[in-house]
């Protein structure tokens, strides 16, 4: 009886490298983003309206 620890030795490599390449992929796409603080500043200089601005 052959021993299954090679084949599943085998689907563990390869799910690593996907593994790892996705992960890659993820790092890189993050780091072309706008970080949201920046996008936050530059969105808008009016900051928070009020709802009545005339009432006292």
């Amino acid at each position: 009886m052959k021993s299954p620890h090679g084949a599943i030795n085998a689907i563990i490599i390869v799910k690593m490298i996907i593994g790892f390449a996705i992960g890659i992929i993820i790092l890189k796409n993050t780091l072309l983003l706008e970080m949201p603080s920046i996008l936050a500043a530059s969105s808008s200089d009016l900051g928070i309206v009020s709802n009545n601005p005339f009432a006292i």
